[in-house]
């Protein structure tokens, strides 16, 4: 009788000690609000992203439309620029580039020409798609996205959530990992600078996302989606960001970013 409460002592005691699976993950609430994705195609070596490239595009998405924007800086060109990223380079397809500096608005792509003209135009494009949906003014998806560090690997995890019925469609959901504050050399400025919004690359497979679901979307609808990236010696965990993009895709390619967030 002795042995068996001291081995019914030692099973509660090893179950006191295993700790209890934990997700340390804290979701903050969903966006309440329509974002516009815009990608900033651009090289280091490109003297015109330089000398009016960069900057404006800087004060697009932090002085002209700060929160409406999310911003992303796609280092497509594949020799030359440090820092390149093949997603980058899926992107300068996607938006058809010719040149450096371009902009991606959504699934649109604006070339280069009089920087001022191109500006008000992406401006435009993006007040558009903001407020295209006026009664209600909602979005029909909302997300939600929460990050943490562990070691040299970046764990992401994103939500989505339908708002407004969605008919015969399908939609993906793409994890991206984007960077500030990452010091590099800039033709154009003739120095190094500190160039954001870096695009690292992919978190999810392929550069649109993974498969939530093709046909319709009911109200309440969610989807949940893991991920983890690794961070080189190159990237500073503290300046990384992750974007989360839900796409409406038509034939393999996205033709509508139906919302986009960032943390």
């Amino acid at each position: 009788m002795q042995k068996v409460a001291v081995l019914l002592f030692l099973a509660i005691g090893l179950s006191a000690c295993k700790p209890d699976k934990v997700d340390l993950f804290n979701f903050p609430p969903y966006q309440h609000d329509k974002k516009a994705l815009a990608v900033f195609l651009t090289a280091t070596w490109s003297e015109r992203s330089g000398e009016t490239g960069m900057s404006t595009f800087y004060s697009f998405a932090e002085d002209t439309l700060p929160g409406q924007v999310i911003p992303m800086a796609a280092h497509a060109a594949t020799v030359g620029d440090p820092f390149y990223s093949l997603t980058a380079s899926q992107f300068f397809s996607l938006y058809e580039g010719e040149l450096f500096p371009s902009l991606g608005l959504n699934a649109q792509g604006f070339p280069f020409s009089n920087y001022e003209l191109f500006v008000q135009a992406a401006k435009d494009a993006v007040l558009d798609t903001i407020n295209e949906e006026v009664v209600p003014a909602a979005p029909s998806a909302v997300l939600a996205v929460a990050k943490r560090v562990e070691g040299r690997v970046l764990r992401a995890k994103a939500k989505a959530l339908i708002t407004r019925p969605i008919v015969g469609a399908t939609l993906h959901m793409a994890i991206y990992v984007t960077e500030n504050n990452v010091l590099g050399y800039q033709e154009g400025k003739g120095a190094n600078i500190y160039h954001q919004y870096v695009l690292r690359g992919a978190a999810t497979a392929g550069p649109w996302g993974e498969l939530w679901h093709t046909g319709d979307f009911a109200v309440d609808a969610t989807f949940e989606r893991e991920v983890t990236f690794p961070i080189t010696e190159s990237m500073d965990s503290n300046q990384l960001n992750v974007v989360v993009v839900l796409y409406r895709m038509v034939d393999g390619y996205p033709v509508e970013v139906v919302n986009c967030n960032i943390l």
